[in-house]
């Protein structure tokens, strides 16, 4: 952890605080039986972090109130842990994801057709990522892109997501390889 800051921490304000791990578990941890996501050379950066220094003082408890921006300067997310992630989150335990230069290549098992298709991370203002889909199939029928975006957009979890945050949260350049999704230069 690296903390960048001046005589204003005395009333609670760190310009910048790094926090980095060689790995850690993501996920909602208070939660019995949630999925958790392990990543591996973690980076994250908080900027203007504002706490409260009542409770570390007296209390010895880290109490964050605000953050100008949260943004996730690196991390690598294996093929391996991601799959075990995905088997776990309640939803997708008939899913399969492949990981492929640039795209997740996934296969739903449905009762009835299978759903197939790839997607890509792409960038988005107002929250910290996107889903662009591409060539979904239901059976081995393509289904026509403005169905599919139409889909996705209610789908996608970053909307929801950056609506549940309270500050603004960014993720760097997210680069796809056969073996993991790696964040950050």
């Amino acid at each position: 952890m690296r903390v960048d800051h001046d005589a204003t921490i005395l009333r609670g304000r760190v310009r910048r605080l790094e926090i980095a791990a060689a790995r850690a578990t993501v996920g909602e941890l208070r939660k019995p039986g949630a999925a958790r996501l392990t990543v591996h050379d973690l980076r994250l950066v908080i900027d203007e972090l504002v706490i409260n220094p009542w409770s570390v003082r007296h209390g010895g408890r880290f109490e964050p109130l605000d953050a100008r921006r949260v943004w996730l300067a690196q991390a690598t997310i294996d093929a391996p842990d991601l799959a075990m992630f995905l088997h776990e989150l309640k939803g997708f335990e008939r899913t399969t994801v492949r990981l492929e230069p640039n795209a997740l290549v996934f296969a739903v098992r449905l009762p009835g057709p299978d759903v197939s298709g790839r997607v890509r991370v792409t960038s988005v203002a107002g929250r910290p990522f996107a889903l662009d889909p591409d060539n979904v199939r239901l059976g081995g029928v393509l289904v026509p892109t403005p169905l599919v975006s139409w889909v996705f957009r209610n789908i996608d979890p970053s909307s929801r997501l950056a609506d549940r945050l309270p500050v603004p949260v960014e993720i760097t350049k997210v680069r796809i390889t056969a073996d993991a999704i790696l964040i950050g230069d």
